[in-house]
């Protein structure tokens, strides 16, 4: 396993480029049969972007749950806002809400 992690390592500039990057845009969509539609979202992610900071587990989607909305993923809060920044939906500590849960629940 380390060999291949190596090979896609060195094949995108190597481990010192890869650790000098701080944050990483990805467009895409989620659809299809998906983890999402299991959860209850039939309709998934389309069209989105993603940008995630490299440092620390800090994620933001948009759009998310609404076209203006923005939603933001860290060990310890998520959040949807809206396109001023205003917070509509958080919640604090989210793994304690899904604690003894299935895969299956939504």
């Amino acid at each position: 396993m380390n060999q291949l992690l190596d090979l896609a390592i060195g094949a995108h500039g190597g481990l010192e480029r890869w650790r000098a990057i701080e944050r990483l845009e990805v467009s895409l969509s989620f659809s299809g049969f998906s983890f999402l539609r299991m959860k209850g979202s039939p309709e998934g992610l389309p069209n989105i972007t993603a940008r995630i900071k490299m440092r620390r587990p800090v994620v933001s989607i948009r759009p998310y749950m609404r076209v203006a909305g923005c939603g933001h993923f860290t060990p310890d809060r998520v959040c949807i806002d809206d396109d001023k920044g205003h917070v509509l939906k958080q919640r604090i500590e989210p793994r304690a809400s899904i604690a003894g849960n299935a895969l299956e629940t939504p």
